[in-house]
């Protein structure tokens, strides 16, 4: 499932870290990564099926398979991982690193209530074989409380 997944260039061609198509041994790394401590890692689902992953650890990220892109599971995964995370007694905003072509992510961080921090960061991409630029992104607790109201 997720290696079917991320062999896919339309999900990949935004995970800069993951060698495309990811290898046995890559995949085993990504899967204990995403299992270690310190990590807050979920599957998405959608009736049964598997559907992508959403993970903070020093930064939050996310991917989706592309036959559910647009239903609202991102969306639903960000908002239960900021609950999450601000419900404790952190001062510490969480961070993102989007591609800049992928204007559903950036769009969808921005309405969660993420800001642009910084300047652009460049990242070897596998999968255009080139540096590709990131746009960081803060969500403060206070900006997700804003968030919230507004919901």
């Amino acid at each position: 499932m997720i290696a079917d997944a991320l062999a896919t260039r339309s999900v990949s061609r935004y995970l800069a870290a993951l060698p495309y198509p990811p290898d046995e041994a890559t995949l085993h790394t990504y899967l204990q990564f995403l299992c270690s401590s310190g990590q807050a890692s979920r599957t998405m689902e959608l009736n049964g099926a598997f559907a992508g992953i959403v993970t903070l650890s020093s930064q939050l990220t996310f991917w989706v398979v592309c036959k559910f892109w647009r239903k609202g599971l991102a969306s639903r995964s960000i908002d239960w991982l900021a609950e999450n995370y601000f419900s404790k007694p952190v001062d510490l905003p969480i961070k993102a690193e989007v591609h800049t072509a992928n204007e559903a992510s950036l769009a969808l961080l921005t309405r969660k209530g993420f800001e642009r921090s910084g300047s652009n960061k460049r990242r070897f991409s596998f999968v255009t074989e080139t540096a590709e630029e990131f746009v960081p992104l803060l969500l403060s607790r206070s900006a997700w409380q804003i968030h919230k109201e507004g919901d």
